[in-house]
């Protein structure tokens, strides 16, 4: 009697790291950030990560946040409101 060898396991591939998102245009890079288009476009001239294609501008969600870590100040950007001192 002939067997059929038994199917192995497939071991399990290691989960990638999510995509960074891509974020195109001044419309998008300052919804992600929380702020008016015209302020993302200051902080890009004085050294926010954006690459120019031609007229356009992109850059991805992981370039924003490791321009956080390098020890310059930061607006945080919050949902909670601040209310003024009485």
């Amino acid at each position: 009697m002939v067997t059929m060898p038994k199917p192995q396991k497939r071991s399990e591939k290691p989960k990638s790291q999510p995509q960074p998102e891509t974020l195109k245009g001044w419309k998008e890079i300052s919804e992600f950030l929380g702020e008016p288009a015209s302020v993302v476009k200051r902080w890009a001239a004085d050294g926010m990560p954006v690459h120019r294609e031609g007229q356009f501008v992109s850059t991805s969600s992981d370039e924003l946040r490791l321009g956080q870590e390098s020890g310059k100040p930061v607006h945080v950007a919050t949902e909670i409101p601040i209310s003024p001192l009485n």
